[in-house]
């Protein structure tokens, strides 16, 4: 593994995309509804640090055009070095407009990653298990923390078959999951902040024996 490295708003990077500006970073660290992702890690360690960043232009010196946020783990960017600064520098010069509209340049929208949970339901009930978790997921208060929202599912729905929605480790056996959406920069180092999610049904071979 790479090291975890820290980036301040406004440094220049190197990435897979190109040359870049961060606009911001959020280290996370494991929490116990996805520990056992990261078995060699206790809960509250540091895992990655999420950087935001905007794109400026290719390794030939082109400006980006379209889709220029994104976010990428901070193990696989790196500061600018002495020849990309070069480029960056060059892109400035020959595309000073671009460059000027690039530095104003702000998301228009969060800025999300997901994090995906299965788990199980009763196969009989399935269909309306997941209608009624996703009505617990539309009418929670935004943004939302797992805890909230488990305790609540737990609560309102029947059928879930699993102790919980997290922590279920048989994925041959899961038939239902969970994607959460968080916005990145919103996030606490040790609370997902979640802001949307959607409930679905996963293929389980093991379904059609018990229905």
């Amino acid at each position: 593994m790479r090291e975890i490295r820290g980036f301040s708003i406004g440094d220049w990077i190197v990435t897979e995309n190109g040359i870049g500006q961060v606009i911001g970073s959020q280290a996370y660290a494991v929490q116990e509804f996805f520990k056992d992702d990261y078995p060699t890690l206790n809960c509250g360690d540091i895992f990655d640090n999420i950087v935001v960043y905007k794109i400026l232009c290719d390794f030939d010196g082109k400006p980006r055009k379209t889709k220029f946020f994104t976010y990428i783990s901070s193990q696989f960017c790196d500061p600018i070095d002495a020849n990309n600064l070069k480029i960056k520098d060059r892109v400035k010069a020959n595309y000073s407009d671009a460059y000027e509209t690039f530095l104003k340049r702000k998301p228009k929208r969060h800025v999300e990653s997901s994090i995906d949970l299965t788990f199980r339901v009763i196969p009989k009930y399935k269909e309306g298990v997941i209608v009624q978790i996703q009505d617990v997921l539309d009418t929670m208060s935004k943004p939302f923390d797992f805890k909230t929202f488990e305790r609540s599912a737990l609560k309102q729905v029947c059928g879930i078959e699993s102790d919980g929605i997290s922590g279920f480790k048989d994925t041959l056996m899961s038939n239902a999951m969970i994607s959460l959406k968080y916005n990145i920069l919103d996030a606490n180092v040790f609370n997902f902040s979640f802001v949307d999610g959607i409930c679905v049904p996963v293929y389980c071979a093991y379904d059609k024996q018990q229905l």
